[in-house]
């Protein structure tokens, strides 16, 4: 008995050093007055202790969440969101923090909004071939580009859905969308063609006007079938993979996970 005890003070001591350690880190980067930290502190132990979460893990995520320009006043509701992400996602909370973070930032978005982005990135796991992990690896190589061409993050989500489940991989997915927007903003001279054929005065006003599941469509409808015509305007078989793979008589189906995805509400709280 006295040997098991011993054990277990071992073990959470070095459990405790671990976490204090962490927080050490986050208060390098806090800005905040002791008892502010002090603060922080009990809030990652009690999102640790609510949902059942390392407390380590916990800290690390305030850390990355700050880090990534949460306000420490906004970071233990931010975390809790990004723990349960991790927790349905079956991810690490760093996982779930990079992931959370990068579609706020990429897209403009504030804290405050953690829960309904994890909702649709969740929702998107349910729809596609995709995980947690493999979305946090790999949304950043279109999200930046798809915001700024105005496509939206429910749209860029319904579409990895989409194409996922088709068996196109995560991080190829994301490369494609980033391939047919930047084909739709800089047109070549078939693409310009296309345009002023649909009378449009570029691929940013087509995506405001149709989306880019629906710019897409446009582009191969004017192309009048011809694979040999689209893959000129599209100049990259990345763009006239995902073309292929979202528009026709997959269009229906695009536009349905698209509304799905804007849709999620809960889903995070309730796979957590």
């Amino acid at each position: 008995g006295v040997t098991a005890v011993g054990v277990t003070i071992a073990k959470t001591t070095a459990q405790w050093l671990k976490f204090n350690v962490a927080m050490k880190e986050v208060q390098t980067i806090a800005g905040v007055s002791g008892k502010e930290m002090d603060g922080l502190r009990l809030k990652a132990l009690g999102i640790a202790q609510a949902l059942g979460v390392d407390a380590t893990e916990a800290a690390q995520g305030f850390y990355q969440a700050i880090s990534a320009g949460v306000p420490t006043g906004e970071v233990d509701k931010f975390v809790r969101v990004a723990a349960q992400l991790a927790q349905g996602g079956l991810a690490d909370i760093g996982s779930s923090t990079d992931l959370l973070t990068t579609a706020l930032n990429s897209y403009g978005k504030s804290a405050s909004e953690a829960e309904k982005v994890s909702d649709q990135l969740f929702r998107t796991v349910k729809l596609g071939k995709t995980n947690i992990p493999q979305l946090a690896k790999s949304l950043a190589r279109a999200s930046a580009t798809a915001a700024t061409a105005g496509v939206s993050l429910e749209e860029l989500l319904g579409i990895t859905a989409a194409t996922t489940k088709q068996g196109v991989k995560t991080a190829e997915s994301f490369t494609q969308v980033k391939a047919a927007v930047v084909a739709l903003l800089n047109p070549s001279e078939t693409m310009a063609a296309i345009y002023e054929k649909l009378g449009v005065e570029g691929g940013r006003a087509l995506i405001e006007q149709e989306g880019l599941a629906g710019a897409l469509e446009q582009v191969r409808l004017a192309a009048s079938g011809s694979d040999q015509v689209l893959v000129k305007a599209l100049r990259s078989i990345e763009a006239y993979s995902l073309t292929a793979a979202i528009t026709g008589a997959k269009l229906g189906e695009t536009k349905k996970a698209i509304e799905e995805v804007g849709k999620a509400s809960g889903d995070t709280a309730a796979a957590s």
